[in-house]
């Protein structure tokens, strides 16, 4: 009996993880912008998805934490895509959920700037003699 090389075990293990994520054996760990993560089997797989079926890559250069990079075909990279990939409503909602982040961190800031510049403002007022107070006169 012939000893299998460590390339014929990869080559093994690789069409075995390929064949199970087609098979939808995996689950999906974190989803992000441009990339997806599954498990299959206690084995997690990053995907680049940013642009289409036709870059699908599985970690290597993003993902440093998931150094195995899986060897797919064009029929392969397009299955799992299908399997994987945002849609244009996921991808539109993603960026909905960024921008009001954005929006969210720039009020929190022109709150603060305000904050800042009424209290300097009520500072420069005070020292000139110029500082009124408000005065409710119905009660």
């Amino acid at each position: 009996m012939k000893t299998k090389t460590i390339k014929q075990m990869y080559d093994e293990l690789n069409d075995e993880v390929i064949r199970k994520i087609k098979a939808g054996d995996f689950k999906v760990t974190k989803i992000e912008k441009h990339v997806v993560t599954i498990e299959v089997e206690g084995l997690t797989f990053s995907f680049w998805i940013a642009n289409g079926w036709e870059f699908l890559e599985s970690n290597g250069s993003f993902d440093h934490e998931n150094a195995v990079t899986l060897t797919m075909t064009i029929e392969d990279k397009k299955a799992i895509f299908d399997l994987i990939g945002l849609s244009d409503e996921d991808r539109v909602r993603m960026e909905i959920e960024e921008l009001q982040e954005k929006i969210d961190l720039m009020k929190s800031k022109l709150e603060k700037t305000a904050e800042k510049h009424t209290e300097k403002r009520s500072d420069y007022l005070r020292s000139v003699g110029r500082y009124t107070t408000t005065v409710d006169l119905k009660h």
